[in-house]
């Protein structure tokens, strides 16, 4: 039955237009985080990542919303599923190693790996489906990546975590 409905899910976002395919996956995105945040409210948890912090708002821009989705798509998502698919070609494991490992270098505290492990399970994801859909899987996680990079970002910004 679960199967039934992602197949169902995967048909009607394959028939999008790329702009609408990536629009869509970036809400969905979006609602997947949502749960987080309000558990990082409720349960007073500051924020985590503190490396960047320091940095001036040019270097927090260019580090957080070009330089690290270009070269976290590369090594998390291409380089990392495409290793792990020599190995098998179970969709759920290379999914699963490409999402831990992804939260594994997020891991500022228990909370942001649970975090970073959950995008991560939507980039992987994300991946195949972009290859489902015959569009370039990098561009699309690197725009999607990007994209929730800078929301975060404004947010920081304008001081509104």
């Amino acid at each position: 039955m679960l199967k039934n409905i992602i197949s169902k899910i995967e048909i009607f976002l394959v028939k999008k237009n790329s702009f609408n395919f990536i629009l869509i996956n970036f809400i969905t995105l979006l609602l997947i985080v949502t749960p987080f945040i309000f558990l990082k409210y409720f349960l007073n948890i500051s924020s985590i990542n503190t490396i960047m912090a320091n940095s001036s708002n040019l270097k927090q821009f260019f580090v957080g919303v070009i330089l690290g989705p270009i070269i976290e798509t590369l090594i998390f998502q291409i380089l990392v599923i495409k290793l792990v698919l020599i190995i098998t070609n179970k969709k759920s494991i290379v999914i699963f190693s490409s999402a831990f490992i992804f939260g594994l270098t997020h891991y500022f505290s228990f909370f942001y790996f649970t975090y970073a492990f959950t995008v991560g399970l939507f980039f992987a994801y994300l991946y195949f489906l972009s290859e489902l859909k015959k569009i370039n899987p990098f561009l699309t996680l690197l725009i999607v990546h990007s994209l929730y990079n800078l929301l975060i970002f404004l947010s920081f910004l304008f001081n509104i975590e």
